[in-house]
């Protein structure tokens, strides 16, 4: 899998608004309308979320990830590591439960 690979996934979801989208890298808003969407085309790329979860995250997903600014047990981690590259899609809830934060790269 490449990074455009995993863009291409997603690229149909209406972002209300799109922060970055550079090489290896792409955050944007989404609505929680549109969450459902969003999570079947994650699960479809990378398999079951890795967080929530009640086990600890392995050191090698926490470096990845902590760049990008890391993961709390309130928001959701998708995570796959394939040959030399991890991927990740993070998804962090607003606190007025309509918008969340949508991070995706690849590291």
């Amino acid at each position: 899998m490449t990074f455009k690979d995993l863009m291409e996934e997603i690229k149909g979801i209406e972002f209300d608004t799109i922060r970055v989208d550079s090489y290896y890298y792409f955050e944007a808003v989404v609505l929680r309308d549109k969450l459902p969407s969003l999570k079947e085309r994650l699960d479809k790329v990378f398999g079951e979320q890795v967080c929530p979860s009640k086990k600890k995250l392995a050191a090698d997903i926490q470096q990845a990830i902590e760049d990008f600014g890391g993961i709390r047990d309130d928001q959701v981690l998708y995570f796959i590591k394939e040959k030399d590259y991890s991927y990740f899609a993070m998804l962090w809830p607003w606190t007025d439960e309509y918008h969340i934060t949508v991070k995706v790269g690849r590291k």
